[in-house]
């Protein structure tokens, strides 16, 4: 009735051992419906190569990632200026699954943080963020609020981590992150802390890109729009070879364009 592995027919037989009488026939077409040995050798054989593939899969090693950290890519354009309140540091670019990276691909999102520790009491407006090209210019600026049940007030001693969710739509090239944070702490509003290229980033595309500046807008990189006929067929005649060759001999030229 079945041929098959010795654990599915033993349970199979039970199946037909216990089994109500007026229950017997539905059994037994059930155990027919399983197939035949061929079918389950068939089976067979597709687990023992797919365990085959796992423990080939698992012997592959694993491709790079996108984001990853280049020890050597460090700013060396650094500039941090007076503390007057408070002090940025631990400045970090880290992956979505909590690494440490500098180097980055198309459309990679990113958490940009630091922390401010305050040596005096403090009133903060917001935690700031800049992101500019090697030749200074602005790029995009995020600003950072601080919750509203702290008062916007810390005290001395204070330290908090200010984090960035970003997706980084730029093209090919390095740029520098800055750091700032702006309030008052017993004198008038000013940085009290600002720190300029604090961090560095590198942007691989491995293949063309559709930028011509340096943000990419487009939804979607691959299709970034249409070129659509909207009158007429948009065909454009050009006279072949044999056409100009033949009405010259006939003594018509073909007129060119000016």
């Amino acid at each position: 009735m079945l041929l098959s592995d010795p654990k599915t027919i033993i349970t199979q037989y039970h199946r037909l051992l216990y089994c109500k009488r007026h229950q017997l026939q539905d059994v037994c077409q059930s155990i027919r419906s399983l197939g035949t040995g061929e079918a389950a050798a068939a089976k067979s054989e597709s687990t023992d190569t797919q365990g085959d593939d796992s423990k080939t899969a698992k012997r592959k090693p694993k491709p790079e990632t996108l984001e990853r950290w280049a020890p050597g890519l460090r700013p060396e354009s650094t500039v941090e200026y007076a503390c007057k309140g408070a002090r940025i540091h631990d400045v970090q670019i880290r992956s979505t699954d909590d690494r440490r990276v500098n180097i980055v691909g198309p459309r990679s999102k990113v958490r940009y943080e630091y922390s401010v520790t305050f040596d005096r009491p403090s009133i903060v407006d917001h935690f700031g963020m800049l992101i500019k090209s090697t030749s200074g210019m602005p790029l995009a600026g995020l600003i950072q609020r601080p919750a509203q049940d702290s008062g916007h007030q810390y005290s001395a001693g204070t330290t908090v981590r200010v984090t960035f969710d970003l997706e980084i739509r730029l093209k090919n090239g390095t740029y520098f992150f800055n750091a700032g944070v702006y309030g008052s702490a017993g004198s008038e509003p000013t940085y009290l802390h600002r720190i300029v290229d604090a961090e560095i980033m590198r942007v691989e595309h491995a293949g063309q890109t559709i930028t011509t500046s340096y943000v990419d807008l487009s939804q979607d990189p691959s299709a970034p729009g249409r070129v659509e006929i909207i009158s007429g067929n948009g065909k454009h005649h050009s006279p072949r070879l044999a056409d100009r060759t033949q009405s010259t001999q006939t003594g018509n030229e073909t007129p060119t364009s000016p």
